[in-house]
């Protein structure tokens, strides 16, 4: 029955779940709504067996939404995903039938989840973003929408999807990263300057955004501003550390691009020092030039830091390659 999938949903036993949904899907007497109502439970039990191997993801701090890193934690089943992502659409059409009339919660995180993990976030963008214009006053939705369409680049959009979502410290942090990359300079830093006494440092988000709400300070001239935030950071944790380190960083490379080579060395001296943190092995993975005789072998220390983080995108493969082609490692190709 429907109360049974629900009542296994609800305990993560996806294959209990799966086996319901099934039964309930093949019964020819099951009524339109509830056959629906099966097809999104499928889809999710699909796609926790999928994350069942799975390690362990965790974040900084306590921000539900940012469970997952967008290409997956290690351990994903690549075969059991892609059985999870037909399951995926089947539902999002029966969904996108009614409108989205009800219980888009059980479908909103995973569907952009799977295509994150699939490398498919473009392909489905223009769909999830329908998908939360239908329905303005649906939560998940609207994170659903707001995350792809970062994913993909489409700030605007993004931003669009923000003003939709719950008032809180998540919504309030994301908002001063997408004015950032808009390049609403003066409007990031006023929303930055004003929330700032009332956000939590332990939320997910709190140090990347500062950093860009600094960057976005440094463009208004508003030295007092990034002189206080970059304070913030080195007084927090290790990994708010990091990001100081990434701020100085980009402020480096932003006011003397001549200066990048000792601002990489810099970069990477405190990577090491901090114990190689997420936020300094990222921003090193982004930097580093993969092509470089110089650069290579630091690239490649960088891949086997992030191996031990999350699963790897085609993205990483391909530069990995790049790298061991410039050092002649064509063994390990």
């Amino acid at each position: 029955s429907a109360a049974r999938a629900v009542i296994h949903t609800m305990r993560s036993e996806p294959e209990e779940a799966l086996r319901a949904c099934l039964a309930g899907l093949a019964s020819e007497q099951t009524a339109a709504a509830t056959r629906r109502l099966f097809l999104l439970l499928l889809a999710r039990a699909r796609f926790n067996i999928a994350l069942k191997g799975a390690q362990p993801f965790e974040p900084r701090g306590d921000d539900e939404d940012d469970v997952l890193p967008p290409s997956g934690p290690i351990g994903v089943d690549p075969q059991a995903l892609r059985l999870a992502w037909v399951a995926i659409e089947e539902a999002v059409t029966a969904m996108e039938e009614t409108r989205w009339v009800a219980n888009a919660e059980f479908l909103a995180d995973i569907w952009v989840a799977a295509a994150s993990m699939l490398g498919i976030q473009e392909r489905v963008k223009d769909r999830v973003l329908a998908a939360a214009r239908t329905r303005p006053d649906n939560a998940a939705l609207q994170t659903a929408a707001e995350t792809i369409a970062a994913q993909c680049g489409d700030f605007k959009a993004a931003l669009e999807a923000n003003g939709r979502t719950p008032e809180g410290e998540r919504r309030t942090l994301r908002r001063v990263a997408f004015l950032n990359e808009l390049g609403k300079h003066k409007d990031c830093t006023e929303l930055m300057e004003g929330e700032f006494s009332r956000l939590s440092h332990s939320q997910a988000l709190y140090g990347p955004t500062l950093v860009s709400a600094a960057l976005s300070a440094d463009v208004m001239a508003r030295d007092d501003l990034v002189g206080a935030w970059r304070s913030t950071l080195l007084a927090g944790d290790n990994e708010l550390g990091a990001h100081a380190a990434t701020l100085d960083f980009l402020l480096a490379i932003r006011r003397n691009r001549l200066e990048r080579a000792q601002a990489l060395k810099e970069l990477r001296r405190a990577d090491s020092e901090l114990g190689h943190p997420r936020p300094t092995t990222i921003l090193l993975f982004h930097e580093l030039d993969a092509g470089d005789k110089d650069q290579a072998p630091y690239f490649l220390e960088v891949v086997v830091r992030l191996r031990a983080l999350f699963r790897l995108s085609p993205m990483v493969a391909v530069r990995t390659g790049v790298a061991l082609a410039t050092l002649g490692r064509w063994g390990d190709l």
